[in-house]
């Protein structure tokens, strides 16, 4: 046999021993908790699990794919001039480095 397929064998053990496990705890239940229970488990688990599901489908799509929802703006020349009082990016000619200087 393949460790895959003995793999599989477990997890169906597994997977039954905890079935039963559960079906033994909600039938020590009271008549009204057992009903309450059972429609938890077979309603109220599965809609829980399809809600994080979407969920988390939901937030790895939005981080893929950020929304962009800022104007474009136009470049136009002159435009930081035209504003008084806007900052503009010039080259220092006193430094010599060739730093941005912005003023």
């Amino acid at each position: 046999m393949h460790p895959r397929t003995i793999a599989r064998i477990l997890f169906t053990l597994l997977i039954t021993a905890l079935a039963a496990a559960v079906a033994l705890a909600v039938g020590q239940l009271p008549e009204t908790w057992r009903i309450a229970m059972v429609t938890w488990l077979l309603v109220g688990l599965p809609l829980l699990l399809l809600g994080g599901r979407v969920a988390l489908r939901a937030a790895r799509y939005r981080a893929a794919h950020p929304r962009n929802d800022a104007p474009q703006r136009s470049c136009r020349a002159g435009s930081a001039r035209s504003t008084p009082g806007a900052l503009r990016v010039v080259l220092s000619d006193s430094a010599g480095s060739g730093r941005y200087v912005i003023r």
